[in-house]
């Protein structure tokens, strides 16, 4: 069985899809009519897809997707694009945002700087009518194929001028016609210069500061040619704002490249987006230490970021015990608002977030909603809130491979408003709250293969997530949590969970599982309705709900080497969570397109980690 064939109506409380989308009085329409889908901003590895429909009222159409390098002959499956229609987010506000009648999803682990083609195909019972010159009909389905190509890395251009900069006090030799400051390479700089900062500290005397901002950039480059700024090699370079507010105003300025420079100093190290949006920002190889915010771009029209290979040291120290006000609360690493952003291979530690996500309700405009975005191999630690928030995220956000440690939780979801939203093959290790935060009704949550081990219970969730799949997890929890199963979903006939292993610690052993229904029905305890049920065990929660037919119990003796999380602020401990060969969770998975392609038994494994692989690469890349 693949993801496309897993059976939505896995509870025995599901309840019928079918009424229009915001309560709307008419007559149902259960054919679908479909103008041209749209592919949105390409990331280095995955195309994201948006298809806006009408009708279907009755919510049983589907789009397959396959997908194939341009020029090839085969076709390789997808997972299917999922389907929303008048879900709710955030319903205890005063002005909830209701998802759109629409498909969304993604094609991921692409091949950069590649064209592809990607084919829908669209089935109704009830039936399918196109916009005329929207694809074609092939056995009462509706085929399209879209083109589009992922991004390359970035590039910088060899052919521009080179611009030495040098600190004050600099007593060596410099270059003929060298600016007489940074201030002065930033205003000569254009599209295709590379600035070379030579070693040592630069500063700007608080008197010749703007607005208590350093340095202000009016313009960039292009994406053929962009404004470099790079160290020279010939030392460490550090721009310290000593006390500003902003040390970099680059929210005009598109296209500009900063490379193994540290930042410090300020409350706002790089500041790319606010009252505009920058396109195309490069950050490679730099430190960012111990201030508020690291990468601050809130503005929805912020585009096509690259953040490679970097540091980020924040400035909260007592991660644990949980107090926002101690200092540090409340700081961002990477702060974004908009789409085509890639943040990957980067170190975070003690902040109270990783990488965040701003806004509120994302409006009706579908180009400025947050999404269409990458997070991966980043490795993040002692974060005093959340590890990552994909919170104010629309569709087609990708968080993977990501190893998270000694965190309150690991990934946010509060909320994503329609989704998909992806978060798979990541490791969260001794969260002292929960592995996820699917807070505040957030829908189309993908959740495949992560490894979640938790201290305290790895599955008390808010029983909030709507139009979701949760599937080939494990989680695994320890003493002193309270359940192990502790949640429940409004929407059971159009979520899963299925297919996931899990630790049953001695600290639920009477009632360990505590689910919420949609509706009020009758359980195995007693004979009055009612919304809420305890279970003693899996096998029982199992037989009363339908969820987790699939699922099982596991040992941590599952892993290589197995550390228990203490919940304390201690280094990460010397452990292996690759799962030995003839544990409980090999082969005990769902096959889901791409997330598990090329699994190497009679199905696939649980967990991040495929049996037999080796650990992916956290941080930073060697050069």
């Amino acid at each position: 069985m693949v993801l496309g064939a897993v059976c939505l109506a896995a509870s025995s409380d599901a309840q019928p899809a079918g009424a229009p989308a915001g309560g709307e009085s008419r007559p149902a329409v259960n054919a679908i009519t479909v103008p041209a889908p749209v592919l949105q901003r390409p990331t280095l590895l995955c195309l994201g897809i948006q298809w806006f429909v009408e009708g279907d009222d009755n919510r049983n159409a589907t789009a397959d997707v396959a997908f194939r390098a341009k020029g090839e002959g085969a076709w390789r499956e997808g997972m299917p694009l999922l389907r929303i229609r008048g879900e709710t987010a955030q319903r205890q506000e005063k002005d909830p945002w209701v998802a759109p009648n629409m498909f969304a999803g993604s094609v991921i682990d692409l091949k950069p700087d590649t064209e592809y083609e990607v084919r829908l195909t669209l089935s109704d019972p009830d039936g399918v009518q196109a916009r005329e010159g929207v694809g074609k009909m092939v056995d009462g389905k509706l085929e399209i194929i879209l083109t589009g190509r992922t991004r390359g890395e970035p590039k910088a251009f060899e052919g521009g001028r080179k611009l030495h900069v040098y600190p004050a006090g600099f007593a060596g030799k410099k270059e003929a016609g060298a600016p007489a400051d940074l201030r002065a390479a930033i205003a000569a700089a254009q599209p295709g210069d590379a600035v070379l900062l030579h070693a040592g500290t630069y500063t700007v005397p608080e008197a010749q500061k703007k607005d208590r901002t350093d340095y202000v950039f009016a313009r960039g480059g292009t994406a053929e040619k962009p404004v470099v700024f790079r160290a020279a090699g010939d030392g460490e370079v550090v721009l310290d704002g000593k006390g500003a507010l902003t040390l970099i105003d680059c929210q005009k300025a598109d296209y500009l490249w900063f490379e193994e420079i540290s930042f410090k100093g300020a409350d706002h190290l790089i500041y790319a987006g606010r009252a505009a949006g920058s396109a195309g920002l490069v950050v490679k190889r730099c430190r960012f230490l111990e201030r508020g915010f690291g990468i601050f771009a809130l503005n929805a029209a912020c585009r096509d970021y690259y953040i490679a290979d970097c540091e980020f040291v924040g400035p909260c120290k007592q991660w644990h015990p949980r107090d926002g006000s101690k200092p540090g609360g409340g700081t961002h690493a990477v702060w974004l608002m908009g789409q085509g952003h890639v943040v990957c291979y980067n170190r975070f530690d003690q902040w109270w977030d990783g990488i965040d996500f701003a806004g509120g309700n994302p409006g009706k405009e579908p180009a400025l909603w947050n999404g269409a975005s990458d997070w991966y191999g980043n490795d993040i630690s002692r974060c005093m809130d959340d590890g990552v928030e994909c919170d104010y995220s629309v569709n087609n956000l990708r968080v993977f491979r990501n190893r998270f440690w000694n965190c309150f939780m690991g990934i946010s979801f509060q909320p994503v408003y329609a989704g998909p939203c992806y978060a798979f093959r990541n490791v969260v290790f001794n969260c002292t709250r929960s592995p996820i935060k699917p807070n505040q009704d957030p829908a189309g949550l993908m959740i495949f293969n992560n490894t979640f081990v938790a201290h305290g219970s790895a599955g008390r969730w808010a029983p909030m997530w709507q139009n979701t799949r949760i599937m080939n997890n494990l989680f695994i929890g320890t003493d002193g949590g309270d359940g192990v199963i502790w949640t429940g979903t409004p929407t059971p006939e159009t979520s899963v969970l299925d297919y996931n292993g899990w630790f049953f610690f001695k600290a639920g052993e009477k009632h360990p599982i505590w689910w919420k229904f949609a509706a009020p029905r009758r359980v195995w305890s007693g004979r009055s309705l009612t919304t809420e049920c305890v279970y003693r065990d899996l096998k029982q929660f199992v037989e009363d709900t339908g969820y987790e037919k699939h699922g099982c119990t596991v040992t941590p003796d599952i892993f290589a080497k197995y550390v228990a999380p203490s919940g304390d602020d201690a280094p990460l401990p010397d452990l292996d969570l690759r799962l030995k060969a003839d544990c409980a969770a090999v082969d005990a998975g769902a096959p889901i397109a791409q997330v598990t392609d090329g699994f190497k038994g009679a199905a696939p494994d649980l967990g991040a980690v495929e049996a037999g692989e080796e650990m992916p690469v956290y941080g930073p890349r060697a050069k």
